[in-house]
């Protein structure tokens, strides 16, 4: 049985939903909803009605989790308060937005990456909603950030968790060179400081708009994705949106079920000035 802080983890509920748990082979919803390699990873919020479970039931749920799980879901960084006025006008953010592939050695510094992630999926309202619109406010997109040389930060994938402002180490390490060898082999990815990898829980919007949940879930990575370039413009970052990559080799590298399908890959630096 789960001892009582790893069930308040495992079973934290939040609105009409439950958090889902993994082991190393199977993701659980909600008691008898089992998902092989689906939607959730430790800590994931999934769309499941709490309202079929009996009390009883929920406190009586005894599952095994991974050691790699619940340390990790103890791994959460905090990161700086977000910056909502940093003198560059939106204006010059537009006309200055560029694709660049060149990074430099420098560093980036943990605030930076955290600006940049509030930019993508920050949360900017008491009821959620995000600064990426999206449709019925469901929230499909999830972020992860493989760090390999961020200031006070080791070396790791590491997941966004929006309503924290934190991220939780998901695999130790710095995966750099293997995400840019997902992305065919594109070797100057692998020399950004940090690469953001932008990823979809399709049956969180499709459970409500069928099979127009692709375009709406294309639509906000998109937003998402042109908050990122115009951050970096105030911030001096670079940064370029690649979509050339092997879907099932991105996951193998983010160890994600089927349920997430990657949408995009943006490294992150400081220009080189050559």
């Amino acid at each position: 049985a789960l001892r009582q802080s790893e069930l308040s983890w495992a079973c934290r509920n939040y609105r009409n939903v439950i958090v889902a748990v993994r082991d190393a082979s199977i993701e659980l919803c909600i008691p008898g909803c089992v998902r092989a390699k689906s939607c959730c990873l430790p800590g994931e919020v999934c769309n499941a009605d709490l309202s079929v479970l009996r009390p009883s039931l929920l406190l009586g749920l005894s599952i095994s989790i991974g050691s790699a799980a619940v340390e990790n879901a103890e791994q959460a960084v905090p990161l700086p308060t977000p910056v909502f006025d940093g003198g560059v006008s939106i204006e010059h953010a537009l006309a200055a937005r560029r694709t660049i592939r060149r990074f430099s050695g420098t560093p980036l510094r943990l605030a930076e990456l955290g600006q940049l992630l509030w930019a993508a999926q920050g949360v900017t309202h008491k009821a959620g909603y995000r600064t990426a619109p999206s449709a019925g406010a469901l929230y499909p997109l999830e972020l992860f950030v493989i760090a390999g040389n961020v200031d006070e930060l080791t070396p790791g994938i590491y997941r966004y968790r929006p309503a924290r402002h934190d991220i939780t180490r998901h695999i130790p390490g710095d995966q750099r060179g293997r995400i840019a060898l997902a992305a065919l082999q594109q070797d100057w990815i692998a020399e950004a400081p940090a690469i953001l990898v932008l990823t979809s829980v399709r049956v969180r919007t499709s459970t409500k708009y069928g099979l127009r949940s692709d375009r709406y879930i294309a639509m906000e990575a998109g937003h998402a994705a042109q908050n990122v370039y115009l951050q970096c413009i105030g911030l001096g970052i670079a940064t370029a949106l690649v979509g050339a990559f092997d879907d099932d080799v991105v996951r193998d590298v983010l160890d994600l079920g089927r349920g997430f399908t990657p949408l995009a890959i943006m490294p992150l630096g400081h220009v080189r000035r050559d």
